[in-house]
């Protein structure tokens, strides 16, 4: 839920007051995930009017640009916050299409995306770590197949935001 604090912190700096919160996927909202969970406890503390959506991720590119561009073509949104930044990226090339200028961001922060579109506020995951936890806990399984592993492991994240 942190990165999802830290991207809705943001956009409630920038003093937005209508957001959409379009996630790439829509299995995010079923169950809601931490980083939806996360903007709208930001959100709705600050009583912000929030609508979500989604884009079929499976779908082709141009149907997702189609579905994106049905959610933004009336230019209301003071942000979108994306569950990803490839969403993100799309939300932002259909925006320039019609000369619209919400705030954008993205979630996942790889160093790539960072690189392209500075400009993009994202939150970055630790991959390294994830890495390096992930054979931990292989190698430990192995060992110790017996043992019991955490299910569930939280990593700080970042915000990265030029």
């Amino acid at each position: 839920m942190d990165g999802g604090f830290k991207i809705a912190k943001a956009v409630v700096a920038k003093k937005c007051k209508k957001i959409l919160i379009l996630s790439g996927n829509r299995q995010d909202y079923f169950p809601i995930t931490d980083r939806i969970k996360g903007m709208m406890r930001v959100f709705n503390y600050h009583d912000l009017e929030i609508k979500t959506a989604y884009t079929d991720f499976e779908s082709s590119e141009i149907t997702r640009k189609i579905q994106i561009d049905g959610l933004i073509k009336d230019k209301k949104y003071d942000a979108i916050c994306t569950t990803d930044d490839i969403t993100a990226l799309f939300v932002r090339e259909q925006a320039k299409l019609i000369n619209y200028q919400p705030i954008i961001t993205g979630f996942d922060g790889t160093e790539f995306i960072s690189h392209l579109f500075p400009e993009l506020i994202t939150v970055r995951q630790p991959t390294e770590e994830l890495a390096n936890l992930l054979v931990k806990l292989c190698l430990s399984q192995i060992e110790n197949y017996r043992d019991n592993i955490e299910k569930k492991y939280i990593l700080p994240v970042k915000l990265i935001n030029n």
